[in-house]
């Protein structure tokens, strides 16, 4: 009799609250962050990711669908202009944590002598590097297309052209399963430079890849480009996003960098490039849809 109303208690107990975390990060570290944080917290935590070519650009749609009848709570993404965006519309609020910051530049195999790399993105376009070989993720998702629209608003529409004239001459080539698949390309030496990121370079060094991350300004002038790590209240308020951003801000942030190589504290990042979000991301679909076009495309 006692088991049984130990049972019956257990079952009319009431269930925990659950936070929904969109989740466009890797999905290791994010598993792990989103473990301890159920650990810690009196809620369930339900974690939706997305595929490593297409995690921002598909979650993003996700929130736009639901901004009428949101499922998510916080939504947490590597791509500050993505954020801008959402913010605008007013699908994020403006409560948010920062958790780490990376950069933007090149890959490389380990044992290519420092002297035959560029030394920034408009040297990468230059004629020296005619014909060796650079790799692209499909700039339709993920950080690369965000980089071309930082590009040209930064640039201005006749030097972003001129840019993408010097990338073509390199010998661009797109690369299908995002930035992991353009370190895979530099590993196996079949282009001699690939754009992507810090952590992607950061994963496969931890795989025994003999690849190294070169983190390329725009110029001698102008710094590279700096991508923030953020986790952002989904509109409208709620307890559960509130209290899962505060614990980001107490401990899971640092959780988040320990388990994500390439990921830095923001305080040990160098000063990036200036450019305004806003701007960038309205450029961002004609800057991809020029650079689609001149690397001929489908």
């Amino acid at each position: 009799m006692k088991r049984l109303a130990l049972l019956l208690f257990l079952g009319c107990a009431e269930p925990k609250p659950t936070v929904v975390v969109y989740d466009g990060l890797d999905d290791e570290p994010g598993r792990i962050v989103a473990a301890q944080a159920e650990v810690d917290l009196p809620l369930t935590v339900k974690r939706l990711g997305d595929t490593e070519a297409t995690k921002t650009a598909g979650l993003m749609r996700r929130l736009r669908s639901e901004a009428m009848a949101p499922q998510a709570n916080v939504f947490v993404c590597g791509e500050p202009l993505s954020v801008a965006a959402l913010t605008e519309e007013g699908v994020l609020l403006p409560e948010g944590e920062i958790l780490a910051g990376r950069l933007r530049g090149l890959v490389v195999r380990s044992d290519r002598p420092d002297g035959e790399c560029p030394s920034s993105w408009l040297d990468l376009s230059s004629a020296r590097w005619r014909g060796q070989g650079l790799a692209l993720a499909d700039p339709r998702y993920g950080s690369t297309g965000a980089h071309l629209g930082v590009l040209r608003s930064v640039l201005g529409e006749d030097e972003y052209h001129s840019l993408l004239s010097g990338f073509d001459a390199v010998g661009v080539r797109l690369i299908a399963g995002g930035n992991r698949a353009v370190v895979e390309a530099v590993a196996q030496g079949e282009v001699a430079f690939g754009a992507t990121d810090a952590d992607d370079v950061a994963a496969a060094q931890a795989l025994g890849d003999p690849v190294v991350f070169l983190p390329l300004p725009l110029d001698q002038d102008r710094g590279p480009w700096v991508m923030t790590a953020e986790a952002r209240l989904v509109a409208p308020r709620t307890t559960e996003g509130v209290m899962y951003l505060d614990w980001l801000q107490a401990k899971g942030k640092e959780l988040f960098r320990s388990s994500a190589p390439g990921w830095l504290n923001p305080t040990e990042l160098p000063k990036g490039l200036a450019y305004d979000p806003a701007r960038a991301g309205a450029l961002q679909s004609v800057a991809v849809e020029e650079a689609l076009r001149r690397f001929g495309a489908p």
